[in-house]
């Protein structure tokens, strides 16, 4: 009884993981994460390109820097 309870228990197990298998490997999650990783390396890109400007100029780009006093005229 319980050789027969375990082979169908193994059965089911196999046929929920190919089911859910099926519906990872979907082509609708593929281009979801294909958009996402792409995403992803424009984020990378642009966070670089901000930390090279910065290096750059250090003084350029920092938040909450005040403007530098004019000088007066007369």
């Amino acid at each position: 009884m319980n050789l027969i309870l375990l082979l169908v228990l193994e059965r089911l197990a196999d046929k929920v993981l190919d089911k859910l298998l099926e519906k990872l490997i979907s082509d609708r999650n593929l281009k979801h994460l294909y958009n996402v990783l792409k995403l992803q390396i424009v984020m990378l890109y642009l966070d670089w390109q901000l930390t090279r400007s910065q290096m750059a100029d250090p003084g350029e780009g920092k938040i909450g820097r005040k403007p530098e006093p004019s000088l007066p005229t007369d």
